[in-house]
């Protein structure tokens, strides 16, 4: 009888681990990142958000959400001198700091075209020389064009995508910002 127990409870435990790995990441996501993703959803207005929208939205965001993070969102109706509070047309900027990073990301919601476009802006600061090394890596990727390099600023773009970084040094501190940006189809 003992054993017919734990063949039993084996097998829970490895349907519930089989059945926990086929989850999709958006199930998995932290009670933070379902937070954000639904005050998105109540800020946008939106009726329903499907669970691929919910992932691509968490993608966005969800790296940011660690190491003793604190968000603070900036939207349509933040300003009291707003002539468009109760627009269609929203923006909900999200501003996140943590132990490595400073990040903006804007999401904005055009109705009409049913498309949330998003800017994300990540901010890491380091001393110049890591800076500047980290910036003589990156301009040898092949899919780096270097849009212009001065003596203390050096400002590229990843070939094909909307990505764009820019590695600045000032005396001995440096400063990485990285700049991409994307559209979500709301289903």
């Amino acid at each position: 009888m003992l054993n017919i127990k734990k063949t039993v409870t084996l097998a829970a435990i490895v349907l519930f681990s089989f059945n926990s790995y086929a989850q999709d990441k958006s199930s998995t996501r932290s009670e933070d990142a379902m937070k954000i993703i639904s005050s998105i959803k109540k800020d946008f207005k939106l009726k329903t958000l499907s669970s691929e929208n919910k992932k691509q939205l968490g993608d966005v965001f969800s790296y940011f959400i660690e190491d003793e993070w604190y968000s603070w969102v900036i939207g349509n109706e933040d300003s009291s001198v707003s002539k468009f509070k109760k627009d269609k047309f929203r923006i909900y900027d999200l501003i996140i700091a943590n132990k490595s990073r400073i990040t903006n990301i804007t999401f904005t919601y055009f109705p009409q075209a049913n498309q949330i476009f998003w800017i994300r802006k990540q901010y890491v600061s380091d001393s110049s020389d890591k800076v500047l090394k980290a910036f003589k890596v990156y301009k040898k990727e092949k899919d780096t064009k270097v849009l212009k390099e001065t003596s203390n600023y050096g400002f590229t773009m990843k070939k094909g995508y909307i990505d764009i970084d820019i590695f600045h040094v000032a005396g001995k501190e440096g400063l990485i910002a990285y700049i991409d940006a994307g559209i979500i189809n709301v289903k």
